[in-house]
C-alpha cells in the first residue's frame, strides 16, 4: 500500500508540473504530459506495476500529442494578423541603391515606400532593376530580379 501512496503522488507531483510548465508557456507545450499523468495516475489506481504506468503515461501522452497537436497548431495560427508590410509580398520594387549582400547594402522603393534589400540568392543587382519582393526579414525586403520577360507591360 505505501508503494500506491508514493506512486499516486509521483503523479500528482508529475501533473502539478506540467500544469504549472503549460501555464507559463505561451504555446502548447506540456498540456498532453498533463493528461498523460492524470492517465498514469488512474493505472496506479487500478494497480498497475509502476513499469506500466510509465508506458501508459507516454503512450497517453504522445498519442494526444500526434492526435491534437495539427489541430492546436491550426487553431493558434488561426489567430495571427499580418503585418502591413506583408502586403508587398510578391509585388514588384525599383532598386534605388545596389544591392550587394556581402556588402549589406541595398534598397528598393516599393508602392512609394524604400525598404532596406537583399538578394535572395546573393546576386548583386543594380540601380534601377526591377525586382520581385519574396519575403519580410525583420526590416528588409528579400528580393529577387525581375527578368525582362516577365515585367509586366505598365512598369
Amino acid at each position: 500500500m505505501g508503494d500506491v501512496i508514493g506512486y499516486l503522488i509521483f503523479w500528482v507531483i508529475a501533473f502539478i508540473i506540467f500544469a504549472v510548465a503549460e501555464a507559463i508557456s505561451v504555446r502548447l507545450i506540456a498540456i498532453w504530459f498533463a493528461v498523460g499523468s492524470i492517465a498514469a495516475f488512474i493505472a496506479t489506481l487500478i494497480d498497475m506495476p509502476f513499469w506500466m504506468q510509465i508506458i501508459v503515461f507516454f503512450f497517453c501522452s504522445f498519442l494526444l500529442l500526434i492526435v491534437t497537436r495539427p489541430l492546436t497548431k491550426k487553431l493558434i495560427n488561426q489567430n495571427v494578423e499580418g503585418s502591413n508590410a506583408d502586403c508587398l509580398i510578391e509585388k514588384i520594387g525599383t532598386v534605388i541603391e545596389r544591392i550587394d549582400n556581402q556588402r549589406a547594402m541595398g534598397r528598393v522603393s516599393v508602392n512609394g515606400m524604400e525598404w532596406a534589400a537583399r538578394s535572395c540568392d546573393d546576386t548583386i543587382i543594380a540601380v534601377d532593376e526591377k525586382v520581385t519582393i519574396e519575403s519580410i526579414d525583420g526590416v528588409k525586403v528579400m528580393v529577387t530580379k525581375l527578368m525582362p520577360q516577365k515585367l509586366p507591360e505598365n512598369l
